[in-house]
């Protein structure tokens, strides 16, 4: 029986709830309405003066790549230039990798992952540039 006039009294405050009429004008959702924007300036260019050091002396430094003498050019496979790399098949240019890697550990390391490389750098490169120079990032000009 308790249950019952709970359950009344409940319906009954859902109803008298919803009993109550709201005055006033109707409003849109802010989303759905037309957003203006206003009118933009087009961005300023700041110039700032940058120094120059014409007489800064700059030094030699033997251990990063062709900053010293290099050595004897390579030779054989090691010697590809760019122009003959992207004409070989990809059994050519593993060859190509492979004696690359022969004087560096890097290359040597992960050969696949500087096949791709090297297809991606001598795209950029001049032809005449050394697929090996272009795996150091040389030859960007």
């Amino acid at each position: 029986m308790k249950v019952l006039a709970v359950g009344l009294l409940v319906v009954a405050l859902g109803l008298a709830g919803c009993s109550k009429e709201i005055v006033g004008t109707p409003m849109a959702d802010p989303a759905a309405t037309a957003i203006q924007t206003p009118q933009t300036r087009a961005p300023r260019t700041i110039q700032i003066p940058i120094p120059s050091f014409p007489n800064l002396p700059i030094p030699s430094l033997p251990n990063l790549p062709g900053s010293g003498p290099s050595g004897p050019p390579p030779t054989g496979l090691a010697a590809t230039t760019c122009g003959d790399y992207q004409t070989m098949d990809k059994t050519q240019q593993r060859q190509v990798i492979d004696a690359i890697g022969k004087d560096n550990e890097l290359v040597q390391m992960n050969p696949e992952l500087w096949l791709g490389l090297a297809g991606a750098m001598c795209a950029f490169t001049p032809k005449t540039t050394l697929v090996k120079d272009a795996l150091a990032g040389q030859g960007f000009r």
